[in-house]
Order: C-alpha cells, then structure tokens, then sequence
C-alpha cells in the first residue's frame, strides 16, 4: 500500500467515528426533515428533561403555533447548551415562532418579527460570520419567512433582503443557529440538493 493510499485510510477510520458521534433529537414534527438528516442519528421527542440531553450532540426546536415548552424545558436546553450542545432553533412566518419566541427571549431577550416572501437567501460574507455556509453564495430562504434583530452575540449567516434569516453564536461552550426560513425543509422544498446542504452545514456547526 502507497503511502497516499495509507493516508486516506488512516483519514477515513478517523473520521468515521466522528459521524457516529453526530446525534440528535428532534423536538416537535412540525415539518419533515431533509433526505439529508438521514446521514446523522436523530430521534424525534415530543418533551425533553435535563437528564434526557445529556447523551446528544444537538437538540432541533422547530416551531410551532402553541408550544408545550415549560420553564423546566427552557433551563434544560440553556445548561445543554452551555456545556456544549447545539442546538437549532427554526421560526416560520406566523404563528409558528412560539417556542423560537421562548427560547430567544430566554438566551437573547429578543424575538423574531416580520413575515418576509423570498426564495432565496444571500450568504453572507465569512469575515463577518461563523461561515457555516463557507462554500455557498446563496441557499433556500423557506417559502415565507421571518427575520431576528442584530446582536452582537451572534453572527448573520444569511440575509433576505437587508433582514437577518439565519444567525449563529457561541454560547458558553455550545454553539446556537437561529433560522428564520425551516420551511425550505418541508415536505415540497425538502428533495432539493440545496436544502440537503444547508441541513448538513447546519448539522456539522452545532455538532463540532
């Protein structure tokens, strides 16, 4: 065996258990998740506890019209957070932005607001970002979406218009995602190769 050959296998065996690693749940069934989800080990939940979390990389909130989200919940998925976990939290035009409402007030003291009809989303540039979408100028904005106010505790990754549609932050030692637009993974955008990779993107940022 070459010594390139050697390399790639070497490489291979030391990420595959990387992946492994990459677990989750799914709080809610709002909205299927991309064909690309099935690359990583989620389980979908209809509550969390604290004891619950410990055992998962990143926690999926996607929003609905009344949340079931208690104040027990909020603090669970705050201290998952700090201590590492990622957590995604999805908004769509109203009325679904009721636990994305929670739990931004509860990490920011802000919410989303507006109700945006864009196709497509700008992404922005990676000096002024976290760079989850390093490699793209554009992605699927959601068929109607919403946008969250500046803060200099997180970084816009995407933009519809001059509105924020998706954010991220580090928060404690965890990592946040704030996505105005989940709709591009429901059930008639889901298939396209665009939503697949901003899942995946999304996926490996809340993960590392």
């Amino acid at each position: 065996m070459s010594a390139r050959n050697f390399l790639f296998c070497f490489l291979l065996i030391l990420c595959k258990p990387l992946y492994a690693q990459q677990t989750g749940i799914v709080l809610g069934r709002n909205f299927p998740l991309p064909p690309a989800a099935t690359n990583f080990s989620l389980q979908f939940r209809d509550s969390i506890s604290a004891d619950s979390l410990g055992k998962y990389d990143v926690v999926f909130v996607f929003s609905s019209a009344r949340s079931t989200l208690s104040d027990e919940n909020i603090l669970a998925l705050q201290s998952f957070v700090n201590d590492g976990g990622g957590l995604y939290i999805g908004a769509d035009n109203w009325p679904f932005v009721s636990e994305s409402d929670q739990l931004t007030f509860a990490f920011f003291g802000k919410s989303c607001w507006g109700n945006i009809d864009m196709q497509l989303a700008k992404v922005n540039d990676k000096q002024s970002s976290n760079a989850v979408f390093a490699d793209k100028s554009e992605i699927p904005s959601g068929q109607t979406t919403v946008s969250f106010p500046l803060d200099y505790r997180l970084k816009v990754e995407a933009w519809t218009g001059d509105e924020p549609l998706i954010l991220s932050g580090k928060f404690g030692k965890g990592r946040i995602i704030l996505d105005g637009g989940y709709s591009r993974f429901n059930r008639n955008l889901s298939s396209s190769p665009e939503s697949n990779e901003v899942f995946r993107e999304m996926m490996l940022f809340l993960s590392r």
